[in-house]
């Protein structure tokens, strides 16, 4: 088919650093400390739906510069996401993918 409509989701979960722990919680006998949140545990979810245009014969050719080769784009996709960590953090993303192929 030239058009597809496609949800898509992931989880990902991981545990705290070992020298992970919140501002001004560390002892300063540690050699190693950090309260940055990205090493700490948390989990998240995003969720969104993907659109793909993809013709039979590709979306459009064009000549490489220098040469006499051909690059053919196949397929435009365009994604909307939504993210959200257990921190709290939650973000709306948006992206598109345009796919050739080099000769």
């Amino acid at each position: 088919p030239f058009f597809t409509l496609y949800p898509f989701y992931r989880y990902h979960t991981q545990t705290a650093a070992n020298y992970f722990a919140p501002y001004l919680a560390h002892s300063l006998r540690n050699e190693f400390f950090t309260s940055d949140y990205d090493l700490s545990a948390f989990s998240a979810n995003k969720v969104g739906l993907g659109f793909r245009y993809a013709p039979l014969y590709g979306l459009g050719r064009f000549k490489t510069p220098f040469s006499t080769r051909i690059t053919k784009f196949k397929s435009l996709d365009l994604r909307y996401g939504y993210y959200r960590q257990t921190t709290g953090l939650t973000a709306n993303v948006v992206s598109a993918d345009l796919s050739f192929v080099l000769p």
